[in-house]
């Protein structure tokens, strides 16, 4: 697969008909977890989970935006291959004001370590700059991540007092003082 470089990122409000792949997507990033367990022990325990994060991300979040992360390219399903939008990956977005909250992102293994999840949190830090100076982007990552460091890097900053439980809290911040 190219690099995100080469390719169109498209994000776009997810449809009853991406289930299948959120679901798909929680599985792959959640299933080293479970790894001990067999294999459909581990799938019903993945679905029941995946079900009870959608519910507490609506009750958590209610007005978030889930949105497919796609990009352009060619696409192979059932022996058919056409140009078009492979999902890669999924964002769970609310916003309040100047306050955006990355609720969930997910990135595929294939496109894991391209640039892929680097470019979905530029559109987030895009839309907070859009808001002015007040403008924030808050998100969790669980301690031990390797997507902490990508965090770090686009400038987010462990918020005082942020590991809460089994995550830490972390925040951007525009620089308005350039």
């Amino acid at each position: 697969m190219p690099g995100l470089a080469a390719c169109e990122l498209n994000l776009r409000p997810a449809g009853a008909g991406d289930r299948a792949f959120f679901r798909a997507l929680y599985h792959e990033v959640r299933a080293a977890e479970f790894a001990a367990l067999p294999p459909e022990q581990r799938a019903m325990v993945l679905d029941m989970q995946f079900e009870i994060q959608g519910r507490a991300y609506e009750m958590q979040s209610p007005g978030a935006v889930s949105l497919v992360v796609e990009e352009a390219g060619v696409v192979e399903e059932a022996g058919v291959v056409e140009e078009g939008r492979a999902p890669l990956g999924r964002l769970i977005l609310h916003r309040s004001g100047p306050v955006f909250q990355v609720v969930d992102i997910a990135v595929s293994a294939v496109a894991r370590g391209r640039g892929l999840g680097a470019a979905v949190l530029g559109r987030v830090l895009d839309m907070a700059r859009a808001a002015g100076s007040a403008g924030v982007v808050v998100l969790s990552v669980r301690p031990g991540n390797p997507a902490q460091r990508l965090y770090a890097r686009l400038g987010f900053t462990e918020c005082e007092g942020g590991t809460a439980g089994i995550s830490i809290a972390m925040i951007w911040r525009q620089d308005v003082s350039a």
